[in-house]
């Protein structure tokens, strides 16, 4: 016999593999009427767990969704999804018919939470048209102490950036639809100025994905994921110009993910994720020319993931499906 003053319920999670962070997120995206809700990411040593909500507000379309499609990335790796057969964990159920919501939990390896930051793709489909959302989840941020004590708060994966720009320059960006503008010498950021707010009026974010800034210092170029647009501003963080709608045409995008310029800061390279593509333009959004198709061929994408690399002479490498792929 055992006697027991008290008893605590917990999860079986929390001991088969208990949560060493949780990172809390409560973000929604809602397309093509179908709504999805990032609530929370578990990391564990022995996988990543990600709970969600689908709700399908349509009012007469069942929709299809499609866990085994996720996708996160982290530097430059991409993981799949995952199984754990000793936690019987709720699944989301691929056909939701309308008015129905869902919710599940999709598992992923085990990924670190104080290195790179997070991007989680998850993928809906509605009358045979695929519906992508992509959610970047900001962890560097959430170990600033530590980030400032081993210099790793942007300066070795911007090492390019800073050579080539004064402190002043250097830009980044955070998940709170704002641009912030650090500057450091030793290591120890602080913070001289933040541009933007939620919106799609000029100068306003709907998930700013990444940045560039332009080797002439003359303006800072904005991938505005979630409103489907480029956005130039100056070096006070100004307006200035803005290019991009949503569609599969020159100059339109879908969910431009990543943005480069060349050396001469002539011309501009977007990653344009869900249409398999990259575009060139010149720096004031003049669409010049695009290539990708969909498919696994070469100078073919099924994902177009967020790294890539800046040669001396040009934006030539892309990262897809795991594979360095060049472009001349």
């Amino acid at each position: 016999m055992i006697n027991a003053d008290s008893i605590t319920r917990i999860e079986c999670t929390q001991v088969i593999s208990p949560a060493q962070k949780l990172i809390t997120m409560e973000e929604t995206q809602t397309k093509s009427g179908i709504k999805v809700t990032l609530h929370k990411i578990e990391f564990s040593d022995k996988n990543t767990r990600v709970y969600l909500t689908v709700d399908n507000n349509n009012k007469n379309t069942e929709i299809s969704f499609y866990d085994f499609n996720s996708k996160t990335i982290q530097g430059n790796r991409q993981f799949e999804t995952t199984t754990d057969y000793d936690v019987d964990y709720p699944e989301i159920e691929s056909g939701i018919p309308a008015g129905i919501v869902e919710d599940g939990v999709i598992l992923f390896e085990p990924l670190e939470y104080k290195k790179n930051n997070l991007i989680l793709q998850f993928e809906a489909s509605k009358n045979y048209e695929d519906v992508k959302f992509i959610f970047n989840v900001d962890l560097l941020s959430q170990y600033p102490q530590e980030q400032e004590q081993e210099k790793s708060l942007d300066v070795t994966s911007s090492r390019e950036t800073i050579e080539k720009a004064s402190p002043e320059n250097i830009i980044s960006k955070s998940n709170s639809n704002q641009v912030s503008n650090p500057i450091s010498t030793s290591g120890n950021f602080k913070l001289l100025s933040t541009w933007g707010s939620p919106g799609t009026g000029d100068g306003q974010f709907n998930h700013p994905a990444s940045i560039e800034n332009d080797p002439n210092g003359q303006r800072i170029y904005i991938a505005d994921l979630d409103n489907n647009r480029i956005q130039g501003l100056n070096s006070d963080g100004e307006f200035v110009t803005k290019w991009g709608t949503l569609g599969k045409g020159d100059g339109q995008f879908s969910g431009p993910g990543d943005i480069a310029s060349d050396p001469s800061g002539e011309f501009i390279y977007v990653m344009d994720i869900d249409n398999n593509r990259v575009q060139k333009f010149d720096k004031n959004g003049e669409f010049i020319m695009e290539w990708g198709s969909l498919g696994i061929g070469a100078g073919e994408a099924k994902l177009i993931l967020q790294n890539y690399e800046k040669h001396e002479e040009l934006f030539t490498s892309l990262y897809i499906m795991g594979a360095l792929y060049y472009y001349a």
